[in-house]
C-alpha cells in the first residue's frame, strides 16, 4: 500500500511540475500587453468590464498572446536563437517537447479565435475581421517559417 501511495504521490508531483512548465512557457508576465488595450478600450467606450464583449476580448487577447509566445519559443529553438546561455529555456532544457509546444501554440490561437468569433460574426464588420485576422497571422509569422519576420534584418546582441 505504501509503495502505491508513494508512486501516486510522485506521479502527481510530476504532473503538477509539467502543468507549471506549461503555464510558464506561455510567459504569463507578458499578458499585460494584451490585457491593457482591452481594458483601456472598455473604459473609453464605457463598456462594463464583466460584459460578454470585454470578457471575450480578454480571453482572445490572453490566448493569442500565449499562442504567439509559444510560437516564438518554438521557432527560436528551431532556429537556434535560444541556447543554454541566452533566450527562453523551456525547450533548451527539455522541460517540454518541441512538438507539444507547437501543438499548444496552435491550440491557444484556436481558443483565442473561438472566444471572439461570435462577436466578429455578430458585428459583420469586414474591416474588423480583416484587422483581427491580420493580427493573428502576424502574431504567428513573427517567428514562424517561412516568413519569420523577427529574423529579417534583426540585430541580436548576445552580451553576457
Amino acid at each position: 500500500m505504501s509503495t502505491y501511495c508513494t508512486s501516486n504521490a510522485m506521479q502527481l508531483k510530476k504532473m503538477f511540475a509539467t502543468v507549471k512548465e506549461v503555464i510558464l512557457s506561455t510567459r504569463p508576465w507578458s499578458f499585460t500587453t494584451g490585457i491593457i488595450p482591452v481594458l483601456v478600450t472598455a473604459a473609453v467606450s464605457q463598456t462594463p468590464l464583466l460584459s460578454t464583449n470585454v470578457l471575450s476580448a480578454l480571453a482572445m487577447a490572453l490566448f493569442v498572446q500565449a499562442g504567439a509566445n509559444l510560437t516564438n519559443t518554438y521557432f527560436d529553438f528551431i532556429n537556434e536563437v535560444d541556447n543554454k546561455r541566452y533566450g527562453e529555456k523551456t525547450l533548451v532544457d527539455k522541460k517540454l517537447s518541441p512538438a507539444f509546444l507547437l501543438v499548444l501554440s496552435i491550440l491557444c490561437y484556436c481558443i483565442g479565435v473561438a472566444s471572439i468569433l461570435p462577436i466578429l460574426i455578430e458585428r459583420q464588420d469586414q474591416q474588423l475581421i480583416a484587422i483581427f485576422s491580420l493580427g493573428v497571422v502576424l502574431a504567428f509569422f513573427y517567428t514562424a517559417s517561412p516568413v519569420g519576420l523577427k529574423y529579417r534584418g534583426e540585430i541580436v546582441y548576445n552580451t553576457p
